[in-house]
C-alpha cells in the first residue's frame, strides 16, 4: 500500500508535514517547521530513519523496562 507526504500549510505561515496512505488516511502529523524547506528536510530524515527504525512499545503490553522518558 504505497503512501505519500504532504505539505500542509498553517495559518501562521508554518508548515506541517503529513504521512498519507494509500486510501488516503493520515497516519502521522509532524511538529510545525518554519517553512517548507525545513518540512521537506524532515521528511528527508524521516525516509532515513524510518527505514530500520526498531519498535519500541511502551505500552506496558511487552515485558522489560520503559524506553522512554514521561515527560514533566
Amino acid at each position: 500500500m504505497a503512501g505519500h507526504f504532504e505539505l500542509v500549510p498553517e495559518p501562521n505561515k508554518e508548515f506541517r508535514v503529513e504521512l498519507v496512505d494509500g486510501r488516503g488516511n493520515v497516519i502521522a502529523t509532524s511538529i510545525p517547521f518554519k517553512d517548507s524547506t525545513a518540512a521537506v528536510a524532515a521528511i528527508s530524515a524521516f525516509r532515513t530513519m524510518a527505514a530500520g527504525a526498531p519498535i519500541r512499545d511502551n505500552t506496558g503490553a511487552a515485558p522489560g523496562p520503559r524506553t522512554r522518558k514521561t515527560r514533566q
